[in-house]
């Protein structure tokens, strides 16, 4: 598909500039599906560029028009920058780009049918698809305005793959700002910036060979409301989530060849039907390495719209704030983690605890799932709980009928026994009307969980003692 230059200045441009009009919008159509169709009014070559006006392109039923774009081609990639693009959907809808700015890489093109292959060991990724994408992918907009409501002030992805052929790594960046979306029913969400980072192999499953690389992803969203018939109901400070994995850790689990079949047993609810090596498979797991977080900061109701709608006062008065913050730490050793929640019409809620692991004996190896649960080598490092019920025990009494604390009080007994049941909930009662329950236990040694749960049926003092327990208000 050759397109011929117009003028005797676009020719003199063909003659000494780097490019001309044509190969580059070839290239462009030739990543489309087939028979995608591209008309134009005008074009020409400007600075090494192929310069369109009117440009449109159909697929589908699908139909893209700009008023102005600009498109190169490199060795590895073609690029466009397309001004006032329009663009319209085969299933109805459709909105205005101001100004979009994408690279797509040529390599992409010829890809071969069965790039990703599904089977019984899930899917796998072909080494030319890791090759087809070296080359970096951008696509960047401005000003994006819906038919059906909503606008967006800007967006961004880039993508590029690194790292050998057999074991390549995805790098992803995406970013969002100004969002501002709306539905006929009079909900209506506002973005000021929400951002996505991912490193990750571009194969899902466990690694096969080793690569030093980290594993990570983060996900953050900054100055998010929620809209009812145009009053702000629900303000959001930040979220932010992200997730860090030495993917060489997970090389032991890969090695054991089971950890598929564990999956989709546990992914079933079922235990495996094949004898699995239980003690190979701990060990694999117990060999990962990473850490998480969340954190959500100023989550507040604004309006009395939410309270309205669901007969829930309290928790969804004006005013009303939660703020949540929680981390968890992975080694071969342990896992450590705290959780923290501080609502100001809830209850604040601080967690935090700390597992040793050790090696499974290799006879787990031959024995039933039951035995590996029942003695899996978990010890106890330290724990700590704070709980203090700022209208949660209100909200809960709205619910249930009747008062949680009397509920407790009633079942307690029955279940742990008078002498037990007494002790908790006189530990849950301190926190009523803003008071705080709290709990600690710091053993001078890792105490397992095994011994804990035995001796938690007998004599609690012994048990105290021997995890170093204090309870009290602080």
């Amino acid at each position: 598909m050759k397109r011929p230059l117009l003028g005797t200045a676009a020719l003199i441009a063909l003659m000494t500039g780097p490019a001309s009009a044509g190969p580059a919008l070839d290239a462009l159509v030739g990543l489309m599906p087939e028979g995608a169709e591209v008309r134009h009014t005008a074009e020409r070559v400007e600075g090494g560029e192929e310069v369109y006006e009117g440009l449109e392109i159909s697929a589908g039923g699908d139909l893209v028009r700009l008023e102005g774009a600009r498109l190169t081609l490199t060795e590895g990639s073609v690029g466009l920058i397309g001004d006032r693009v329009r663009f319209t959907r085969a299933e109805g809808g459709g909105g205005e780009i101001g100004r979009i700015d994408l690279s797509v890489p040529l390599a992409i093109r010829g890809l071969p049918a069965g790039t990703l292959l599904a089977g019984e060991n899930g899917v796998r990724v072909s080494p030319e698809l890791c090759g087809a994408l070296r080359t970096p992918i951008r696509v960047a907009g401005s000003d994006v305005t819906f038919g059906s409501g909503g606008r967006i002030a800007s967006l961004r992805l880039d993508a590029v793959v690194s790292g050998p052929d057999e074991a390549c790594l995805l790098d992803l960046t995406q970013e969002l700002t100004g969002a501002e979306l709306t539905d006929p029913a009079g909900l209506g969400l506002r973005v000021a910036e929400q951002r996505v980072r991912l490193r990750t192999p571009v194969t899902p499953g466990l690694p096969e060979v080793a690569t030093g690389e980290t594993w990570s992803s983060t996900f953050s969203l900054s100055g998010a409301e929620l809209l009812m018939n145009g009053t702000v109901e629900l303000r959001l400070g930040r979220l932010e989530t992200g997730l860090r994995l030495d993917g060489d850790s997970l090389l032991p689990l890969a090695a054991t060849g089971h950890a598929r079949a564990l999956a989709k047993a546990i992914a079933a609810g079922r235990a495996p039907e094949e004898q699995l090596p239980w003690a190979d498979l701990w060990n694999g797991l117990r060999a990962a390495v990473g850490e998480g977080l969340v954190s959500l900061k100023g989550l507040e109701v604004t309006g009395t719209g939410l309270a309205a709608l669901t007969g829930v006062t309290g928790p969804l008065d004006p005013g009303a704030r939660i703020d949540l913050s929680g981390v968890a730490r992975k080694s071969e050793e342990g896992l450590t983690g705290s959780l923290t929640l501080d609502g100001t019409a809830t209850a604040l809620l601080a967690v935090e605890f700390g597992v040793a692991t050790g090696p499974a004996d290799p006879s787990f190896n031959t024995l039933p799932p039951g035995a590996l649960l029942t003695g899996a080598p978990i010890s106890l490092t330290g724990a700590s709980v704070r709980f203090s019920d700022r209208g949660v025990g209100q909200l809960l009494e709205r619910v249930l009928g009747m008062s949680p604390y009397e509920v407790l009080n009633a079942a307690l007994p029955g279940w742990l026994g008078a002498e037990k049941g007494a002790l908790v909930t006189a530990w849950v009662d301190r926190a009523r009307d803003g008071g705080i329950a709290a709990f600690r236990s710091a053993p001078a040694e890792p105490v397992p969980l095994l011994t804990i749960g035995m001796m938690g049926l007998g004599d609690w003092t012994v048990l105290g003692q021997m995890l170093n327990v204090s309870t009290g208000a602080e």
